[in-house]
């Protein structure tokens, strides 16, 4: 008979062995499919990647998750969501060229490897990659004396085969200002080899290859790489990354790299699922920028190929998306790289003349509204980072703000518009019943954004301001200086809104909701009431100009509570980008994203808590249509990270993080360093959701606020949660709103 101190004994031995049975590594918690069927917009891809690797797979299927079909297998996609390149499909018998519709089942994907079972072709597909190569297995269900094999095909260029070996290239078609811009057009290099199937000239062309399974074979696999240099340097990634490796090797090997990576934070505890959500949006922070250097070489923005072994050249942003998180989240997590993004950005300026804004293998797109690469640099630079010339910067800065349009998506000399907004310091908008009389602006969709144009210029001029004084050029400190208050210029004290003036100074009757065009007449993709609070770099300017904090407070309770102003249906039918809809906030769409932290300024981080709290929970969840906006290649993720952690860079460019509402027991950053700043959240649950009161290093902290030097020093910040809310907790804003001088 077993005596009660072995019986013991046993059930602390069945509990360590469950304890360890369900503990999770990072990988394990990234869930690809959240997010795979969009709200209203683009959903997140499922994609196979190595962190920031060159070749990144989708499948070919932009709508997402939600249909129930493939149209082939890409072999890399070069720019985010953009520019699929060569596809690979299996086929049987007469179906050895159909390119269309394929229905699918049993897909998954991990952040090793994909696998489908394709309907028509009877066949299994996996596949994993490496940096810049990756191996399809297709195992085939059908009779040994079906024929079958593989079709490999060229979008846009051409290819070739002989025996095993595939050779080839297809071209990136890119766009300037509306019209196709061949100039930009762009190669990407294949080199591959089939093993168990043949090329066979009956059923091949330039565009389009096919091989056929040799007889009795069921199974066939496809071996590649791909290069932006030349077919060479793809046959040497192909031997160095791919050649004598399985696809089984490629994925235990990436499931090892991602691990790594992923384990730079550790979150345990906390609101169910959320560590599923943290560990996905981590993953996802590491798709760009791509690490475009190979052996050394890369293609530039002069379109000619360099060779850089000081750094590897990374190319691949959205500077309007991931200035506000993704860049400040690289800042603390990979510096070096972060630093190797910033020293990109300056080659691309000396090799086309100007800073880009969206810069892709293709050069730059110039996406979206404003400068936003100012922020990135000074944000890294007040940070500490250095090892990139600020000075380089600061010239391809400067010199892009005052040669270059600021009109929305227009790449070109400044117009008269421009000449305006210098002149007189707004960027003017039309009346209701005005015809576009400047030819450069799209008026098709884009128009003018007036408003938006102006509050994003005055932040980006206020980065460049700092950049010149850090370089000591007094005078264009001056100049960016007096530019960075041009936010002021169209404050309508009389409804404490930022509204469009028309180029005789007057204010335009408008609806503060903007049901038109994605309100691109006066804003970018969202309303005027997002847009009241778009001045970062001067939130203590902001409040005064709302006349204090109670207003500042009121105005951000009207914001959660306001309604649409119309229909749900009508509403999407002409705000697409306005997703994540509380009340006027847009929980899925960028200007939005500091907006619940804004409470701190005011004094009732009570309320920043409160809100937060209400977006997770209501917004971003582990299913399909767990994310509230587009991802946008890191910006909605990285904005997820710093949140559920519980604090936020409300404003890049000054080196401090505000505190907002935990969602873990414990986080805890390992620093490149070598320290580890830990979160602790005592209680934290959804009932305990708000601050009782906090702890740094021991130490009681009454401010809803550090430092980034607080935080790369390492330690421990500490919150006592409780069900009800301290008001009284940081109450007092004024030591965080030092840090914003108004001259």
């Amino acid at each position: 008979m077993l005596n009660i101190n072995t019986i013991s004994s046993c059930i602390i031995i069945l509990l360590l062995s469950s304890v360890q049975a369900t503990a999770q590594t990072p990988v394990e918690n990234v869930d690809t499919s959240i997010g795979g069927i969009s709200h209203i917009c683009v959903p997140t891809f499922q994609m196979v990647q190595r962190p920031n690797g060159i070749l990144r797979f989708r499948v070919d299927r932009f709508n997402g998750l939600r249909e129930c079909y493939v149209n082939s297998f890409p072999l890399s996609m070069p720019d985010h969501r953009n520019h699929l390149v060569f596809a690979i499909l299996p086929w049987v018998e007469k179906e050895r060229s159909a390119f269309g519709k394929h229905i699918y089942d049993c897909e998954k994907t991990t952040v090793a490897d994909y696998s489908v079972y394709l309907d028509s072709a009877n066949a299994e597909i996996k596949m994993a990659c490496a940096n810049k190569g990756a191996v399809f297995d297709f195992n085939f269900e059908c009779e040994e004396t079906v024929e079958k094999g593989i079709v490999l095909e060229s979008r846009n260029g051409t290819i070739n085969a002989s025996s095993n070996r595939v050779e080839g290239f297809d071209i990136i078609k890119i766009s300037r200002n509306r019209k196709p811009c061949p100039e930009r057009d762009t190669k990407v290099w294949l080199y591959g080899e089939f093993e168990n199937a043949s090329f066979n000239s009956g059923f091949s062309n330039a565009k389009r290859v096919s091989a056929i399974l040799k007889k009795g074979e069921m199974s066939a696999s496809f071996k590649y790489a791909v290069s932006y240099i030349s077919l060479e340097q793809a046959k040497r990634n192909f031997f160095a990354e791919i050649k004598g490796r399985s696809r089984e090797d490629l994925a235990s090997e990436s499931l090892k790299i991602w691990n790594e990576k992923l384990s730079c934070i550790e979150v345990k505890g906390g609101i169910p699922d959320r560590i599923k959500l943290f560990y996905t949006s981590l993953w996802r922070c590491y798709e760009r920028m791509t690490n475009a250097s190979e052996d050394g070489w890369y293609k530039g923005f002069d379109g000619k190929i360099h060779q850089e072994r000081a750094f590897d050249f990374r190319n691949d942003d959205w500077t309007w998306d991931t200035y506000r998180t993704l860049h400040p989240l690289m800042c603390i997590l990979e510096p070096a790289a972060e630093v190797e993004c910033l020293r990109s950005y300056i080659r691309m300026y000396e090799e086309s003349g100007y800073m880009p804004t969206f810069p892709s293998f293709c050069g730059d797109r110039r996406g979206m509204i404003n400068n936003h690469y100012a922020s990135i640099f000074w944000d890294a630079y007040a940070k500490g980072l250095r090892g990139f010339d600020l000075k380089k910067a600061y010239e391809g800065c400067k010199k892009t703000i005052l040669e270059r349009s600021i009109i929305p998506w227009y790449d070109g000399a400044p117009t008269s518009l421009d000449k305006f907004y210098t002149e007189h310091g707004y960027f003017p908008a039309l009346g209701e019943n005005e015809t576009e009389t400047v030819g450069e602006v799209d008026t098709n969709w884009e128009l003018r954004q007036s408003v938006s144009v102006t509050l994003g210029q005055s932040f980006d001029d206020w980065c460049v301001a700092n950049m010149a004084r850090a370089v000591g050029d007094k005078s264009g400190a001056e100049l960016f200086e007096k530019r960075s208050l041009n936010y002021r210029n169209l404050f309508d004290s009389k409804i404490k809104f930022f509204a469009p003036k028309d180029k005789d100074g007057k204010f335009i009757n408008f609806d503060t909701k903007c049901l038109k065009r994605g309100a691109r007449p006066y804003y970018a993709e969202n309303n005027a009431w997002t847009y009241r609070w778009d001045v970062p770099h001067n939130i203590g300017d902001l409040i005064s100009l709302y006349g204090g904090n109670k207003e500042f407070e009121k105005s951000l309770d009207d914001l959660f509570v306001e309604n649409l102003g119309t229909s749900l249906f009508r509403f999407y039918a002409v705000m697409p980008d306005s997703t994540g809809m509380t009340g006027q906030f847009s929980a899925g769409n960028e200007p939005s994203f500091g907006i619940p932290y804004m409470y701190v300024y005011a004094g009732a981080p009570w309320k920043t808590q409160k809100m937060l709290n209400f977006i997770l929970d209501r917004w971003f969840r582990v299913d399909y249509m767990g994310l509230p906006g587009d991802e946008d290649g890191g910006a909605l993720s990285a904005y997820y990270v710093f949140t559920s952690m519980g604090f936020y860079p409300v404003s890049a460019g000054i080196p401090i993080y505000v505190i907002g509402a935990p969602q873990f027991d414990e986080v805890n950053i390992k620093l490149p360093n070598g320290r580890n700043f830990k979160i602790l959240a005592h209680g934290v649950s959804e009932g305990k959701k708000y601050i009782k009161s906090a702890k740094l290093n021991g130490k009681n902290l009454d401010r809803a606020w550090f430092t980034h030097e607080e935080l790369i020093s390492g330690g421990a910040l500490e919150f006592e949660m409780s069900l009800r809310p301290n008001k009284e907790w940081a109450s007092n804003a004024d030591s965080l709103l030092q840090h914003f001088k108004t001259k």
